[in-house]
């Protein structure tokens, strides 16, 4: 019979790979290059940004919480 620490392990094991996906999709995210682009709207990208940082901010707060683990 599987103890709750091995099933949690086993949780915590497959939320890894997925925190990593998510950190590696929005690194992707946010090396566009639109970001770059002077012609873009900057109201928009700097919006853009904000966000992907507050995404980034819960990313990191879910990392340190893992860890902590």
């Amino acid at each position: 019979m599987e103890t709750a620490n091995e099933k949690f392990k086993k949780q915590l094991e497959q939320l890894i790979p997925q925190l990593n996906n998510q950190v590696a999709n929005l690194n992707t995210e946010s090396t566009d290059p639109k970001y770059l682009d002077e012609k873009q709207d900057m109201n928009e990208i700097i919006k853009d940004l904000d966000e992907k940082w507050e995404v980034f901010k819960k990313l990191e707060e879910t990392s340190i919480k893992y860890n902590s683990w």
